[in-house]
């Protein structure tokens, strides 16, 4: 995350385990070797980024240093399905439907493999916005 306040409050909810790694970074120039996690989460990250080229340029680098072999992602994206968040936050950036997002992903060759909502227990009644990807076979 850029932004030091959300760190903190995702350190806050999720614990300092040395599991849970948080950091200030530049989601463009993440700084972390190739092929050095088995798992990313990011959760309202892609809302925010200014337009559809961000978007590309961090989901490349995220697929950077996720292990290539067995690498999956989550993402937690408020969509446009969700009238009453996207419009709130004027630092939503990109305003798409669920199905735009599974496009997105699919195109740039990974798959969505399920919807991953009983992963956020805070979603639990949310049936949209939650991707799990792994790069197509």
């Amino acid at each position: 995350d850029l932004n030091l306040d959300a760190v903190r409050a995702g350190r806050n909810i999720y614990g300092k385990e040395r599991m849970n790694l948080n950091f200030v970074a530049d989601g463009r120039s993440l700084p972390f070797k190739e092929n050095c996690f088995d798992a990313i989460v990011s959760q309202d990250v892609f809302e925010h980024l200014p337009d559809k080229k961000g978007a590309v340029l961090v989901l490349e680098e995220m697929g950077r240093v996720l292990k290539s072999d067995r690498g999956k992602m989550v993402h937690k994206i408020t969509v446009l399905e969700d009238a009453v968040h996207i419009h709130a936050d004027p630092s939503h950036k990109i305003k798409w439907m669920a199905d735009e997002w599974n496009t997105f992903f699919t195109s740039r060759g990974w798959g969505v493999l399920e919807n991953p909502t009983r992963h956020f227990p805070i979603m639990s009644n949310t049936s949209y916005g939650n991707f799990l990807i792994q790069r197509a076979a």
